[in-house]
């Protein structure tokens, strides 16, 4: 069964034959040295995953060359389908959610050394604000453009 020693002590530890006093300074060594080790291994495992999300969210974003109307689209429909739009969504609901991304992006202009606040969370803004003008039925797009048009003949 066991190899070693370390190995027997080990497993009598851990069947409860033996106390934590009786085991060796030597395989307590060895249960830090494994826990490092696997948590070490976890969090490159996590990092890597994170860098294959990000890479194949960048390609996505390459090959697709969206129209601002099927960004808007889509994002409506993701929200739907987590729940967090129905037919019973109001535009409190829509204010609420948008004062919470506002907070979030306050929030974030304390935590990064780069830029003086997560462009993330502005997205996230502008997200709900085009989520609620479709879920009424306005065309956002015209809606932009009508209001970039005013805003350049404005005289002040």
């Amino acid at each position: 069964m066991s190899d070693t020693k370390k190995h027997k002590i080990n497993s009598k530890f851990r069947i409860g034959l033996i106390g934590i006093g009786e085991v060796p300074i030597s395989v307590r060594l060895q249960w830090n040295r494994l826990n490092f080790d696997k948590g070490e291994f976890l969090a490159l495992r996590a990092k890597k995953k994170e860098q294959i999300l990000d890479n194949e969210m960048n390609n996505e974003l390459n090959q697709s060359n969206m129209e601002l109307k099927e960004i808007i689209k889509r994002n409506y429909e993701a929200t739907v389908r987590r729940g967090q739009i129905s037919n019973k969504t109001t535009v409190s609901d829509f204010l609420n959610k948008t004062d919470e991304e506002v907070q979030e992006l306050k929030d974030s202009r304390k935590g990064s050394p780069i830029y003086p606040f997560d462009p993330k969370e502005a997205i996230d803004i502008i997200l709900v604000q085009t989520a609620m003008l479709h879920h009424y039925g306005f065309d956002t797009e015209k809606l932009l453009t009508e209001k970039m048009l005013f805003n350049e003949k404005r005289p002040d």
